[in-house]
């Protein structure tokens, strides 16, 4: 007797909340909790009430939360499915002029650079002077990072971005002279968890 009492309450409240979710629209469909929860997880909510209560970015030392299976690592540019490659490979140029209206611009033979990587904080020399070699051969610049400039990286470099940085170790003019462009640093990316301010 319970059993059927209970079945001939529910049927009409489950009939109905189905109706309403099949039925009305996404925004003000129930059914959109269930999205959120799933998109909106408890450290997301936190967070994003830390940056509106304060008006400031987070400082978050262990990188970001999102966690990529190994597929979507993978990262393809779509216009490369609809526009072929060049079939002259012998046309394509890849030169690339860094301050094209500066009095001396620096001309790259490709448009990818060796990043800032300081020597004793981050590297050792003779790693610096491999990837200022490497740099060399294919026609390319390498970085100081937050480092001087050492004569055997500036010996090693074709060309040679020197980082005026917030240490004070690339900002004297000697040092400035031997470069063949400055990089200013405004900040500061990828640091083994630490928080510093710029």
């Amino acid at each position: 007797m319970l059993n059927w009492l209970l079945t001939k309450m529910a049927d009409p409240l489950m009939d109905d909340a189905m109706e309403k979710m099949l039925t009305t629209k996404y925004a003000e469909n129930p059914f959109v909790l269930l999205t959120a929860m799933e998109k909106l997880t408890p450290a997301a909510v936190i967070e994003a009430g830390m940056r509106a209560e304060t008006g400031k970015e987070l400082e978050r030392p262990l990188g970001s939360p999102l966690n990529l299976d190994p597929w979507e690592r993978v990262l393809l540019n779509p216009k490369q499915l609809f526009q072929l490659p060049a079939e002259d490979l012998n046309s394509i140029d890849t030169q690339t002029v860094i301050g094209p209206r500066a009095g001396r611009p620096l001309n790259l033979k490709i448009p990818v650079m060796i990043t800032g990587m300081s020597y004793g904080a981050s590297v050792s020399l003779p790693f610096k002077i491999a990837l200022a070699k490497g740099a060399s051969l294919v026609g390319t610049a390498t970085n100081t990072g937050e480092s001087a400039v050492t004569a055997e990286e500036r010996q090693a470099a074709k060309y040679l971005i020197g980082q005026y940085n917030r240490g004070g170790w690339l900002n004297s003019s000697e040092q400035l002279e031997q470069l063949d462009a400055i990089e200013v640093q405004f900040g500061q990316a990828a640091w083994g968890g630490g928080v510093t301010e710029t």
